[in-house]
């Protein structure tokens, strides 16, 4: 991935069926190689998509930008 724009972070989004995306608290940015470790907080069971975006330093209560990342799983 590309690091952020300047003022940016990553976050994680989980998604259940229905429902809108829902923020969590992994906020991330990546290494000058594009590489980038980060942890889905709780369980995935029930999910429909994990999303990434970019948004504000700080993280967002609703995204504010186009997904950049999107994982659809079997929940």
């Amino acid at each position: 991935m590309r690091e952020p724009p300047i003022g940016e972070v990553y976050e994680v989004w989980r998604e259940r069926r229905g429902q809108a995306p829902q923020p969590t608290d992994a906020l991330f940015t990546v290494t000058s190689a594009g590489s980038a470790t980060v942890d889905i907080p709780g369980s995935v069971r029930g999910l429909r998509e994990v999303m990434v975006t970019a948004e504000p330093l700080g993280g967002s209560a609703s995204p504010t930008s186009p997904a950049l990342l999107r994982v659809a799983l079997a929940g």
